[in-house]
């Protein structure tokens, strides 16, 4: 092989270990901030609405918040455990690219996390009434056919209450831009916001998306400390859920943090439960009790067996060391005995006929 061939493996190899230990680096950092959001989520229902009015949200959490917005409105399984009602068929790539234009603009933006909580309650309360919404056209439709109404009149009433679709970017912006105008006294103007989104929307157009946005929500805007507090608890338990539902597949009960058990078992919000169709028969609570408990149960079991060993290993070292320092003393004894025989009168003969005369005198 030739010089320039050896150079050139040597090269990727070197390239392949780089590669290698900043794929180490994403998964190591993108598991850190997964936690710390995990953890400012537990940390601010213990606080009010009004303590986080004015606590920007880090640069470095920006990323995982939208891929979490982006996930929550296109249903996609990334970081929330069941997926979500869905505004249209979205493609890796069409969530790939709604991710980074929400990355951009959080990142211009520099919204409070309260914002942020609302934005998402926002987006919630909308699914909410797309359900109900829902719901209502298929009994005004069972009543329809039941009273035999003509063909006609049912697709005057289909198309007169089918709701117009919405894009992922364009819900984004129209309820990120009521929850910061909800929350803040001095907030942004739509002028603002185009600019944040690098005027992809104009004002014109963020002004008739606002405008749309409110009439479907009918308004209703004001957000209770009871429904804040209940929807942090909600983001979550889905957030530690996602890791359950991981655990459970994996069949790595271990790796489930005594923090995501406890709030896995905290009370959640009927509608919620009901919406993640969280019912468990008593069997099945029975079970997943009895695998909990028994998961707790070895980590205990494997932390005394690991507390034994480490004990028994430092006796068995402690005696091999008591074991060899007497060995040395009797040793050094053994050599002061000697050297006290040598030097007495008459030398060594004379030691030992003192020795045998001791022992006759003895018997």
């Amino acid at each position: 092989m030739s010089k320039r061939n050896l150079k050139r493996s040597s090269l990727r190899k070197q390239q392949s270990e780089k590669d290698k230990l900043k794929f180490n680096d994403i998964q190591s950092s993108q598991y850190g901030k997964l936690t710390a959001f995990q953890h400012i989520l537990g940390a601010i229902q213990q606080q009010d609405i009004d303590c986080h009015q004015y606590i920007k949200i880090p640069l470095e959490l920006i990323d995982l918040t939208a891929v979490f917005i982006a996930g929550l409105m296109s249903g996609n399984e990334y970081l929330l455990a069941l997926p979500s009602p869905t505004l249209m068929t979205c493609t890796l790539e069409t969530y790939q690219a709604n991710i980074k234009f929400i990355n951009k603009t959080l990142s211009r933006a520099q919204i409070t996390y309260s914002s942020l909580i609302v934005c998402l309650w926002y987006i919630d309360q909308f699914f909410a009434r797309r359900r109900r919404q829902r719901l209502q056209q298929q009994q005004q439709q069972r009543h329809m056919d039941d009273c035999l109404y003509s063909t006609n009149n049912k697709a005057k009433g289909s198309k007169r209450h089918s709701p117009k679709s919405w894009h992922v970017r364009d819900l984004f912006m129209a309820s990120i831009i009521v929850a910061d105008k909800y929350m803040a006294d001095l907030t942004w103007t739509n002028a603002d916001w185009a600019d944040s989104t690098q005027y992809a929307y104009s004002c014109q157009d963020l002004n008739q998306l606002e405008r749309r946005f409110l009439d479907e929500m009918d308004y209703s805007l004001f957000v209770s400390e009871y429904d804040y507090y209940h929807f942090c608890h909600y983001l979550e338990f889905r957030l530690h859920l996602r890791q359950c539902l991981i655990a459970t597949q994996t069949s790595s009960a271990m790796s489930l943090s005594y923090h995501s058990i406890n709030v896995l078992s905290q009370h959640l919000n009927p509608i919620y439960a009901k919406r993640l169709g969280l019912s468990l028969r008593p069997f099945e609570a029975m079970m997943l009790l009895a695998k909990t408990a028994t998961s707790i149960c070895i980590m205990y079991a494997a932390t005394l067996a690991a507390a034994l060993s480490t004990a028994y290993v430092c006796y068995q070292y402690s005696t091999w060391v008591v074991t060899v320092l007497l060995e040395r003393k009797l040793q050094e004894h053994a050599v002061m005995m000697v050297v006290d025989m040598l030097d007495i009168p008459g030398g060594l003969d004379s030691a030992i006929l003192a020795l045998q005369h001791r022992n006759l005198s003895l018997c």
